[in-house]
């Protein structure tokens, strides 16, 4: 038997004699986890059902099934990679993941450095995880946020009174005066690159979300041209202040 053959034999009897619980691609090489991933996604052109748990998100993703993603034994999503991919949810739950990983990370520096390691025991990395989960919803929603608001799909009243003029006039203030400090401190370049490196793009971002707002908007025509005016009044006159 050549020995490409032999190869391809010895993984399928070691996919076959995996336990159901088995993380079958987790620790080995690159080259190992493609051959493995190759042969399961053959296994269902020849008649076998795979059911695949996993940690390796990459190698899930590329076999293109279908995907179920839990957290603590719940079931958070599923679907498509496509749809699993932009789940707000499991981007929580992986960002999470992150965090706790860097926890176990100082929990070793701490045991190697002779400190009492009871200073990292379960309720501190729970509550350190449930904090970092916070901080990651945050983020994710932010992010939805704004790119609702840059695509026009907020509501006019909310894209300019919540997005425009209220959280405008809070990122234009605080790096007013981030750029005041650093020109203080004699640092005229990093005073730019905060002043408006940061408020001209958000600027922007909320002009540009009023006016696709205001094309959908279903009220009156007056309402969405006073927006528009108005964003593009107050946008300019906080980027030159």
């Amino acid at each position: 038997m050549p020995a490409i053959l032999r190869k391809e034999r010895r993984l399928t009897l070691a996919i076959a004699a995996l336990p159901p619980e088995a993380e079958n691609v987790l620790w080995i090489t690159a080259t190992e986890k493609a051959a493995v991933r190759d042969r399961i996604a053959r296994l269902p052109g020849e008649g076998v059902t795979v059911l695949q748990v996993e940690h390796d998100v990459r190698s899930v993703m590329e076999l293109r099934a279908r995907i179920a993603v839990t957290d603590f034994k719940r079931r958070i999503a599923a679907g498509t990679p496509r749809k699993i991919g932009r789940a707000p949810r499991v981007i929580e739950a992986d960002l999470a993941i992150v965090g706790a990983s860097m926890l176990r990370v100082d929990a070793v520096r701490v045991r190697r450095r002779a400190i009492r390691p009871a200073a990292f025991h379960s309720r501190q990395r729970d509550a350190a995880l449930r904090l970092c989960r916070l901080r990651c919803r945050c983020k994710v929603r932010l992010m939805t946020k704004l790119l609702a608001l840059w695509s026009g799909d907020l509501d006019l009243n909310e894209a300019f009174w919540t997005w425009t003029v209220t959280v405008g006039l809070l990122v234009n203030v605080a790096t007013s005066i981030l750029f005041l400090v650093l020109i203080l401190q004699d640092q005229p370049l990093a005073a730019l690159l905060v002043g408006y490196g940061l408020s001209v793009p958000y600027n922007l971002v909320a002009i540009v979300g009023v006016f696709r707002s205001a094309a959908r908007y279903n009220g009156p025509s007056l309402h969405a041209d006073l927006a528009r005016l108005a964003s593009i009044v107050l946008m300019a006159a906080l980027t030159l202040t």
